[in-house]
């Protein structure tokens, strides 16, 4: 699943020139192909979740579309001060790209947790949220993400999953 978003996000990094992405020290070698094509729109900041998000606000401010991704502690539970005024009570243009949905990051102890992302996100304003079930979702939850005028979280496993809706769309009629 999030390499479904991901792809859908380096692929779009081709047409739409505001694109930057902001890693914390995570996804090594997820934007290995996004380094190489666009080396000017990427920095991994490191272990500064709050300095991570005021760096993302004020790049939005400067009219890039900002994709922040992290593991989901360190991209909304240590930062929720800078995430709530810096990019939510301006309604800036941030994708919020949480990995390490649920108990994903067991082994690194209770605080890698992500059980209460989803409840504590839904009370910050002007937050959209998206929780895909599956890549076909996080893939149209990318889409969405890249268009968005407000700040946007999305939260994914860290491995991928079935595809459960794939026959759904398959059947739908078409439009034309």
């Amino acid at each position: 699943m999030r390499n479904a978003f991901i792809d859908t996000i380096l692929d779009a990094g081709k047409k739409i020139p505001d694109i930057f992405v902001i890693s914390g020290d995570a996804g090594l070698g997820v934007f290995d192909k996004f380094k190489e094509e666009f080396s000017d729109k990427f920095l991994n900041l490191g272990v500064a979740e709050q300095n991570a998000v005021g760096f993302s606000a004020g790049l939005a401010l400067t009219g890039y579309k900002v994709y922040l991704y992290n593991i989901i502690p360190f991209v909304l539970y240590r930062c929720y001060e800078q995430v709530r005024n810096d990019i939510c009570y301006q309604d800036l243009p941030v994708v919020l790209v949480g990995i390490g949905s649920g108990v994903t990051y067991a082994p690194q102890g209770m605080t890698h947790y992500s059980i209460e992302d989803l409840g504590i996100a839904q009370t910050l304003p002007n937050l959209e949220v998206f929780s895909p079930a599956d890549p076909v979702e996080a893939k149209l939850a990318a889409r969405y993400s890249l268009t968005a005028k407000s700040p946007v979280y999305v939260r994914l496993p860290k491995k991928g999953s079935p595809i459960y809706i794939s026959m759904i769309i398959l059947i739908l009629p078409s439009r034309n």
